[in-house]
């Protein structure tokens, strides 16, 4: 057992307002730091110590306390914290717990040095605004710190050994390394790591990727960033193939204000949205970190700028970058998908922002022409 009771307290603030954490103290010391003040970092209150041969030394909040660490609303964060500190400890890394980083007045979980780098390591179990963790990167990134952030097991919700939800919460968290997509969860009951590589998002809701689960003890740091780049396969294609097909003879009476709102933009021009054409469908390994659906945006790129222009027309388009990864890799959507049109022979670059349109593409009479070319085109890109 690690902890006695609920709302385990690791680290708390003598009556200097120094932090100090009990896990390095032998049974004597502990015994005489019973007598001790020491108070919680969030709420103020009074903290006893507790100790025991079966329970590892931490603070505790006294009975009919308020602060919502006494209700063990953090309990997976401490216990979590805790062995992610002893597993960096154990490969000899100078490691810290709670340290306080003066220039940015913050308090990572763990925060290590590795040669000349340094590395804040944050462990979130619970849902916060995005804007928090934003801002929080940030102001590691402006030190010099590198933030790596692992999230608690709650959000970990895989649908099949090789598929899982993604909400713009994940996305927040997403790492790219290797040419490939990562995000990073520990179960603090278990003491697995489970890291989901080679990320492909398929929907705004649905994304492909390889889980692997190990275990801190067979795992050392800097194999989480050792996974290698797998291709695109066939199971993906397939389930891609059956996205456009329903895509093309199901209608859906009830669908969100983006979709309704991508339906009007083509019905005021005269077309269908279940007759777009094929070329509107392509994944891009970037579209992971958008909430937009790729057909959406896609068919806007080519109605908007291509539709209408004369084959050997020259159009012009601007990057548009998407959310940067945590580790600052920010994909150019729009470059990487006419890059693949380019190599499909529809359109050629002639400068950084300017694209000739090779051959004119419009949409489908009607759904058989529509089936028949998406099984031609993936057929294409699967080689």
């Amino acid at each position: 057992m690690l902890f006695r009771g609920g709302g385990a307290v690791l680290c708390a603030l003598d009556y200097q307002g120094k932090l100090i954490s009990l896990y390095s103290f032998t049974l004597e010391a502990l015994e005489k730091k019973r007598d001790e003040l020491y108070f919680c970092p969030t709420c103020n209150e009074r903290l006893q110590v507790r100790v025991g041969k079966k329970v590892i030394p931490h603070f505790a909040h006294y009975p009919k306390s308020n602060c919502s660490q006494s209700r063990g609303e953090t309990w997976e964060h401490e216990k979590g914290k805790l062995l992610l500190f002893q597993w960096l400890k154990r490969q000899g890394y100078s490691v810290r717990m709670e340290h306080y980083l003066k220039e940015i007045q913050q308090r990572p979980d763990i925060y290590l040095k590795i040669n000349q780098k340094r590395m804040a390591i944050e462990y979130q179990c619970s849902t916060i605004p995005i804007h928090q963790v934003e801002s929080r990167t940030k102001a590691y990134k402006a030190t010099g710190i590198h933030p790596f952030w692992v999230l608690g097991i709650k959000h970990f919700n895989p649908k099949t050994s090789t598929s899982m939800p993604l909400n713009s919460f994940l996305r927040t968290f997403l790492y790219y390394f290797h040419d490939h997509y990562h995000l990073y969860f520990f179960d603090a009951n278990t003491n697995h790591m489970k890291i989901a590589s080679n990320l492909h998002s398929l929907t705004p809701s649905f994304t492909t990727t390889y889980l692997h689960d190990r275990s801190l003890k067979n795992l050392r740091l800097s194999d989480l960033f050792s996974f290698k780049k797998i291709p695109f396969v066939n199971s993906n294609w397939r389930y891609w193939e059956k996205l456009m097909y329903t895509h093309r003879t199901q209608y859906r009476n009830h669908v969100n204000a983006e979709h309704r709102q991508f339906r009007q933009f083509l019905y005021l021009r005269g077309l269908h949205f279940s007759l777009i054409p094929s070329i509107c469908f392509i994944p891009l390994p970037g579209q992971i970190t958008s909430d937009q659906p790729l057909y959406i945006w896609q068919t806007k790129l080519w109605v908007n700028h291509f539709l209408d222009a004369d084959v050997g027309e020259t159009v012009r388009l601007n990057a548009v970058y998407n959310r940067s990864t945590i580790n600052g890799f920010k994909p150019d959507l729009v470059s990487d998908y006419l890059k693949i049109l380019s190599e499909l022979g529809y359109v050629r670059r002639i400068s950084n922002n300017e694209w000739v349109k090779l051959k004119h593409v419009g949409f489908y009479n009607n759904s058989e022409d529509a089936i028949k070319n998406d099984k031609i085109l993936l057929n294409i890109l699967k080689k």
